[in-house]
C-alpha cells in the first residue's frame, strides 16, 4: 500500500477521500459477471425465521432482507455479491451487499468478481447509492442499463479502481466504530 502508513493502534492512515483521485467506471466493466435473482415471488416459498436463508427483495431496508425462508437449492445464490435493486417502492437504484448465500426475487441483479469482499462491497454500494436519485419505477435498472451505468471510484496510480484503498477505508471505519463502542462500554462500567 504505497498511499498508506501503518498506524500504531492497528489501523492504517489513508489519504482522505477528498484528496484521493477518483474516476468514473461502467459497472459492467468492473465486475466479472451478473446474475438476476431467481425467485418469482415469496408465495411459493416456506418461511423459516429460525434457520432459513435470507429472502432478498426490492428494498434497501434491512440490507434487502424481506424475510427468511427454507433453502431451496434451485433458487439459492452464492454470497459475496453486490445486489442492484431494479424495482421497489423508493428502493429502485439502490445497491446492497450480501456476504452469505441467499434467495432473491428477480427484482435484484447481483454482480460478482474475484476482487470483491465484504469491505469492498460495502464501499462499492455506498458509491453506487450516490446516483440512486435518477432511478424510479419509470426509469429502473435493466441488465443493459446497469452495465452502462457509471460509478465513481477511487483509483490507484495506474488509473484502475483502488480496491486495496476501498478495503482499508472500510476496515478503518469499522475499527473506529468498534473502538467507540468499547470506549462507551468502558465508560458505563466506571
Amino acid at each position: 500500500m504505497s498511499e498508506t502508513t501503518e498506524n500504531y493502534r492497528g489501523g492504517y492512515n489513508l489519504i482522505p477521500l477528498k484528496d484521493k483521485q477518483w474516476k468514473s467506471f461502467f459497472i459492467g466493466d468492473i465486475f466479472d459477471y451478473f446474475a438476476p435473482g431467481k425467485s418469482k415471488g415469496f408465495n411459493h416459498l416456506e418461511e423459516d425465521t429460525a434457520f432459513g436463508k435470507s429472502y432478498i427483495g426490492a428494498t434497501n431496508r434491512n440490507n434487502g432482507v424481506l424475510s427468511f425462508v427454507r433453502a431451496d437449492k434451485k433458487l439459492l445464490q452464492k454470497g459475496n455479491a453486490v445486489g442492484f435493486i431494479k424495482n421497489g417502492n423508493g428502493s429502485a437504484g439502490y445497491a446492497i451487499y450480501k456476504y452469505e448465500s441467499f434467495i432473491s426475487t428477480s427484482d435484484v441483479i447481483f454482480a460478482y468478481s474475484d476482487w470483491l469482499n465484504r469491505y469492498i462491497g460495502l464501499f462499492i454500494t455506498t458509491c453506487s447509492d450516490m446516483s440512486q436519485e435518477k432511478y424510479s419505477h419509470g426509469y429502473k435498472w435493466t441488465k443493459e442499463r446497469l452495465l452502462r451505468s457509471g460509478i465513481m471510484l477511487p483509483v490507484n496510480e495506474c488509473g484502475t479502481p483502488d480496491y486495496e484503498y476501498m478495503e482499508q477505508y472500510s476496515k478503518n471505519l469499522l475499527y473506529r466504530k468498534l473502538q467507540s463502542y468499547i470506549n462507551f462500554s468502558t465508560d458505563q462500567k466506571e
